[in-house]
């Protein structure tokens, strides 16, 4: 039996629509986050307009799987960097959601 391997190619230009990479300021039971996300819509407020409260930067990016894997390693760098102030003693507090960033570091840091 052989195995073959299958690869797929970008098409270009892309078919999709592109997708907003954003961060954005959030709230949820009384406790202030940022949230970096990715969203279809072109307003990233309208992806959870009860808990987002204002968007300071949002990018298209073209290919959707891009946009992800930008969203991950945000994400983990914010865990890093979480983990390391509080390790020299800082006190971060975690934000509400498990796909929050702490409203701990300034927008500068987030950006």
């Amino acid at each position: 039996m052989r195995s073959y391997l299958y690869m797929t190619r970008y098409v270009d230009p892309c078919v999709d629509p592109p997708t907003t990479l954003y961060l954005a300021s959030a709230e949820k039971r009384g406790i202030k986050y940022w949230k970096a996300g990715i969203t279809s819509k072109d307003d990233p407020i309208r992806r959870d307009s009860r808990h987002y409260k204002e968007v300071f930067r949002n990018e298209k990016v073209q290919w959707r799987g891009d946009a992800e894997g930008i969203e991950i390693n945000v994400s983990r760098t914010f865990y890093w960097i979480m983990f390391k102030s509080r390790m020299e003693g800082y006190i971060i507090n975690d934000p509400p959601t498990r796909e929050g960033l702490s409203c701990d570091f300034p927008l500068e840091v987030s950006l």
